[in-house]
């Protein structure tokens, strides 16, 4: 099992209560489920803070760091902050990415969550879901065009 550009997961994330907290450990955890795949994934998150850009003012901007764990040898990781401005009610509460290699500018899921709470239980939670990036506009008509136009070149055989 892993993840590619087209992988879509869905979970959830709750807060460890203060006490239970280990030093440098995470704040938040839960589980998810890749659409397609049988078994759950273990996700947890870090509050972490990333200074402002030179020349920025304002105070540094806090954020959760996301890790999805496949396997103790195969874990995926990304950046959750708190959407400025929400455009509607239905907006995510939360906006980031799921970088799905190690390398700078390497391919990236989208990660939206929402503030929700526990019908039963009231404990608040954030529902997750990561998904491919939408298509830009200009990529959106390039990606419309025929999938059989192409050159001979570009064959395999």
């Amino acid at each position: 099992m892993s993840l590619n550009v087209s992988s879509k997961i869905e979970g959830t994330l709750f807060n460890i209560a203060t006490e239970k907290r280990k030093t440098n450990g995470p704040v938040m955890e839960g589980q998810f489920q890749i659409t397609g795949e049988n078994g759950k994934i273990n996700g947890a998150a870090w509050t972490k803070e990333a200074n402002p850009k030179p020349g920025d003012k304002g105070p540094p901007t806090r954020f959760l760091s996301l890790q999805i764990e496949i396997s103790r040898d195969l874990k995926y990781y990304g950046a959750i902050f708190a959407t400025k401005e929400k455009k509607s009610d239905n907006s995510p509460d939360y906006y980031g990415t799921l970088n799905l290699t190690r390398e700078k500018n390497g391919p990236e899921l989208r990660i939206a969550g929402w503030k929700r709470v526990g019908k039963e239980t009231g404990v608040p939670f954030i529902s997750i879901v990561i998904e491919p990036p939408k298509p830009k506009e200009g990529q959106a008509a390039q990606q419309q065009r025929d999938p059989f136009e192409h050159q001979a070149s570009d064959l395999p055989i």
